[in-house]
């Protein structure tokens, strides 16, 4: 098994700026390992339904190539685009979950880990890349 792709010291989940930047109902941090085919949650204020124990397959897929391979920002604005890219929707939409923003953190242009702000209203009318800036800047430290 390769090692996580992230130090504990790069990312703080539990930054409050980023949760109010994101004005999001739920937060997880993910990070990444074994090419982005595998997840550790680091960090959950909903643990009863995303736990931190256990690492989580990351199918090759739409998903996988938007936030691990190519760094981008996913934005799944209703709970028909979550059915169409989640593998466990069923999960994310029993807890009431209707929009998710996933940012991912980079560093050296490889991801190490990704900011998952999930909704169960309206997300705030704010640009979801200045929410997802906000969220980078919050969670990583200098990176020179």
């Amino acid at each position: 098994m390769s090692a996580l792709l992230y130090n504990p010291a790069d990312i703080d989940p539990r930054s409050e700026k980023a949760l109010i930047g994101a004005g999001s109902t739920y937060i997880t941090v993910l990070a990444y390992y074994e090419g982005g085919h595998l997840a550790r949650r680091l960090f959950s204020n909903l643990r009863d339904v995303f736990p931190l124990d256990g690492d989580k397959e990351i199918p090759a897929g739409y998903l996988y190539d938007k936030l691990y391979l190519n760094a981008e920002v996913s934005f799944s604005a209703t709970p028909e685009e979550i059915k169409e890219i989640f593998w466990d929707e069923d999960v994310i939409l029993a807890a009431g979950i209707t929009a998710i923003l996933n940012v991912p953190l980079k560093r050296d242009g490889v991801t190490i880990a990704s900011v998952n702000c999930l909704y169960t209203d309206t997300p705030p009318l704010k640009s979801i890349d200045h929410i997802a800036a906000e969220i980078e800047q919050a969670l990583m430290t200098d990176q020179t």
